[in-house]
């Protein structure tokens, strides 16, 4: 056991993020800057939607100041 090494197959931040959320209505999934339950219930996918949600408004607010 140990780390994995660069060649192995490691899950990474952007696959999960690249689909948009839907709704089960077939609706756009709206990711807050303050997050929700729902996100937290989706476990890994919702969380690093919320996680690259907030790192694009920080971004977007360093970008105007």
């Amino acid at each position: 056991m140990g780390l994995p090494d660069q060649n192995d197959d490691v899950i990474d931040d952007e696959i999960s993020t690249e689909q948009p959320l839907v709704t089960i209505d077939g609706e756009p999934y709206e990711i807050t800057e303050e997050g929700s339950l729902g996100l937290l219930a989706m476990g890994y996918v919702g969380v690093m939607h919320w996680r690259n949600e907030r790192q694009r408004i920080e971004q977007s607010r360093r970008d105007n100041s």
